[in-house]
């Protein structure tokens, strides 16, 4: 079973496409990855800064990792992906 995600890395400006199963409005990483914890299917987070400091963020839930899927990992300005 699932135990949450193992965060052996943090890439700035990176985000994982094509395996969002959820996008949530978050107020900092930490709930960002609380949320994948809580969620079985989740496997990392695509965490976005909101704009203008904004105080809600976005959080991108992905039932993959980098790792499994290195070429799904792509630049994206004020994101920064949590996972393996």
């Amino acid at each position: 079973p699932h135990t949450g995600i193992p965060i052996h890395f943090v890439l700035r400006e990176t985000s994982l496409v094509n395996h969002t199963i959820a996008n949530i409005s978050v107020i900092d990483r930490d709930t960002s990855e609380y949320c994948c914890n809580l969620d079985h299917n989740c496997a990392s987070v695509n965490f976005s800064f909101g704009e203008n400091g904004a105080e809600a963020h976005n959080c991108e839930l992905n039932n993959s990792t980098g790792k499994e899927h290195d070429k799904d990992l792509v630049k994206a300005a004020n994101y920064v992906y949590h996972g393996t």
